[in-house]
């Protein structure tokens, strides 16, 4: 009875790990085709909904996507995703308690968002709020204060109400005292 039992664990553990393996080369291919089609923004996206089914294990692979990039964004939707993944690497950083590099990965994101004009990207939202955020986090008051009134400046165009736009100016007020030239 005892090997019956360890012979079926046997089995189904085998062919777990099959399905795992069997799972992963064909995500890889999958990968390896959109890339033999030159195809980055659907390439990045496949990166993206990977780890964003298991953020915890595939955190790494998260972020050494930009070091397999094989080539540079042209289009402007690629510039788009380009962006959307680096504002997810900070927030993934974040998560994982890396304050300093999330405010790095926000960063680079800020200033990839104003080199390339991408102007449908919604940077208040997904860019500038969490990074005054990690700002406050850090102590950097004047900082996240400059990134709140850059908040504002972005969203009076728009000439409405949005809840961003209400939030940073919320945030700008909470900020003032604390920055001790009021």
């Amino acid at each position: 009875m005892y090997s019956v039992f360890l012979r079926f664990t046997l089995f189904f553990l085998l062919l777990g790990l099959y399905h795992n393996v069997w799972a992963q080369s064909t995500f890889e291919r999958k990968l390896d085709s959109l890339k033999e089609k030159d195809n980055l923004e659907a390439w990045i996206l496949e990166r993206l909904d990977h780890v964003s089914s298991n953020p915890q294990q595939r955190f790494s692979y998260l972020m050494d996507t930009q070091k397999m990039l094989w080539r540079n964004p042209k289009t402007y939707n690629e510039h788009y995703i380009f962006l959307d993944l680096i504002n997810s690497q900070g927030y993934y950083q974040l998560l994982d308690g890396n304050i300093l590099g999330s405010i790095n990965s926000y960063e680079k994101a800020y200033n990839y968002y104003l080199k390339n004009k991408i102007s449908s990207y919604e940077i208040v939202e997904y860019t500038l709020k969490p990074l005054s955020n990690n700002y406050t986090r850090i102590g950097d008051y004047e900082r996240a204060i400059y990134l709140l009134q850059t908040s504002v400046k972005f969203l009076i165009p728009k000439q409405r109400c949005t809840r961003s736009y209400c939030f940073s100016i919320q945030q700008y007020c909470h900020l003032i005292p604390f920055n001790g030239k009021f």
